[in-house]
């Protein structure tokens, strides 16, 4: 089987790569777009990226199989521009008959989990909205790369959910067990997010994740990790893991 892997560079991209070339089943990446799958992991993360993303989701779209790597953001009425292209992605890939994976925030050695990980174990004090009552859908990389065989067997229109769901206050300790836990109105860090977007300010988080993790607090859908992982780890495990690579 011929397996393309766009965002390869990616840490998520990467990460599959790795796994897809280890595997005792043979793989192997193709010099073209001819591949048996392609599995999408790239994203235009750059303002404005709407029909960007969408130009190259229309070009894979005729593809014999893609596996679109999407996200527990992509809902239907999200309010970041991270959610809405995301959902309106899954749309097109899925009306071609093609398969979408929703990870949560994916905890591993790398990617958003690790530069924030990193800002919040510096920090004593930490902001956060309803006293860290919002809940946050996660996945371990381990996990995630444990289901893709599964995935990749069954062929054909589907939908993967891939998380459990924590609360931020439990994500936050089990990252930093000393830090503190300042309170913030919603409504009041959504423009403070903002002021430090327009002032180019480099903060763990921004307006867009706040967004994300505001919109995923009442998913239409349930997770499917249990049924493709004996025993997901815990976030006290994954977050363990992932600091420790």
């Amino acid at each position: 089987m011929t397996i393309l892997v766009t965002g390869a560079s990616g840490f998520l991209g990467s990460a599959l790569l790795r796994q897809l070339n280890a595997a005792p089943v043979h793989y192997r990446t193709p010099r073209r777009l001819d591949a048996d799958v392609i599995i999408h992991c790239a994203h235009d993360f750059g303002g404005g990226a709407f029909a960007r993303n969408m130009a190259l989701a229309e070009a894979l779209v005729s593809a014999r199989r893609v596996v679109y790597l999407s996200s527990c953001s992509a809902v239907p009425q999200a309010r970041s521009e991270y959610g809405r292209t995301k959902y309106a992605i899954e749309r097109r890939f899925l009306e071609a008959g093609h398969t979408v994976v929703r990870p949560g925030l994916v905890i591993g050695p790398g990617g958003l989990f690790l530069r924030g990980a990193q800002a919040i174990r510096r920090s004593r004090f930490i902001p956060l909205v309803e006293h860290g009552r919002l809940l946050l859908p996660v996945v371990a990389l381990a996990d995630l790369l444990a289901a893709f065989p599964a995935i990749l067997a069954q062929p054909g229109q589907s939908e993967w959910n891939l998380f459990q769901q924590v609360s931020q206050r439990d994500y936050i300790y089990a990252i930093h067990p000393a830090a503190r836990i300042l309170n913030v109105p919603t409504a009041l860090a959504l423009v403070l997010l903002r002021l430090a977007g327009v002032l180019n300010l480099r903060l763990p988080v921004n307006r867009e994740n706040l967004l994300g993790i505001l919109d995923s607090q009442n998913l239409a859908f349930s997770s499917h990790l249990p049924q493709l992982i004996h025993q997901p780890r815990s976030v006290a495990k994954m977050v363990k893991e992932a600091l420790e690579a």
